[in-house]
């Protein structure tokens, strides 16, 4: 068998169609033709044509490798997880699909790897300063996400180096100061439990979250408490009403009120204001 034509293709110049025994063959990646130092009129094997579709299939999963990463960094572990799942059409057969090999996979990881493509402890100390610039999350979370995407303890460890106490300080007020503006109809004991909350989901420490609620200022002037009870109450009454009266109405309103936030006296002048609401039948 013998190479008749080595064609560029016109709608990619990085690519050639090769053609054998004026049939066309295949196409392949410009590195591949140099790899195998192909031109026209050469002989060649059975055995060359495998090893050069083999290549050629090497390199479409490596390119497709290349763009996946082209789009922001990834972790080795993430790259791994994409090749498991990519596949190819065979050109001649469009019903057969090509999966990777597992040493196939490695030999692209490797190769990512020598060229720089692939860093795990670069990857983490961008995906930590992200993380803590852009989304405000705690060291807690990250370390979690890092776990996940395959970094060592270690590389963990001198990522999250990349997030200083004062920026989770200032992200962890920032947070708090953000989630009490949203919390307009609730008592300011109510917003401290919550607030508590929000701030362990997010992935804060003892520490900061300890200093954050010793800076945090949640008030409420009179009128809007007073307005936050009546919501309160006219909701305790509706939903328990259809149960209760008289005093177990009394006393399931009073413990709604309790649970939240509001004060003993505030919600005994209430119910002084609708006493004629609550005994009636």
């Amino acid at each position: 068998m013998k190479i008749t034509k080595i064609e560029q293709q016109k709608k990619d110049k990085q690519r050639y169609s090769i053609y054998v025994d004026n049939e066309f063959l295949i196409g392949i990646d410009e590195q591949v033709l140099m790899d195998f130092a192909l031109y026209k009129d050469q002989n060649i094997s059975e055995d060359i044509i495998q090893r050069l579709k083999e290549a050629e299939q090497y390199s479409k999963f490596y390119q497709r490798a290349l763009n996946y990463l082209s789009y922001q960094m990834r972790s080795v572990r993430e790259v791994q997880d994409y090749l498991k799942k990519l596949s190819l059409t065979d050109h001649q057969d469009k019903a057969q699909t090509i999966l990777l090999d597992s040493q196939t996979r490695q030999k692209i990881i490797d190769r990512l790897l020598s060229q720089g493509y692939l860093n795990d402890l670069q990857f983490g100390k961008s995906y930590v300063r992200t993380q803590a610039t852009v989304n405000y999350k705690g060291p807690s979370n990250i370390r979690h996400e890092l776990v996940k995407k395959g970094l060592t303890e270690d590389e963990i460890e001198d990522s999250l180096h990349e997030y200083p106490i004062d920026q989770q300080l200032e992200n962890g007020l920032e947070l708090a100061q953000k989630f009490v503006r949203t919390q307009k109809n609730k008592t300011p004991k109510i917003i401290k439990q919550k607030l508590l909350v929000h701030l362990i989901n997010k992935g804060y420490g003892r520490d900061i979250i300890q200093y954050v609620m010793g800076e945090i200022q949640i008030e409420k002037d009179e009128e809007d408490l007073t307005l936050i009870l009546e919501k309160d109450a006219e909701k305790s009454f509706k939903k328990r009403q259809r149960k209760f009266s008289g005093y177990e109405l009394k006393q399931r309103i009073i413990q709604d009120l309790l649970r939240k936030g509001h004060s003993m006296d505030a919600i005994n002048y209430w119910l002084l204001d609708n006493e004629s609401l609550l005994t009636q039948e």
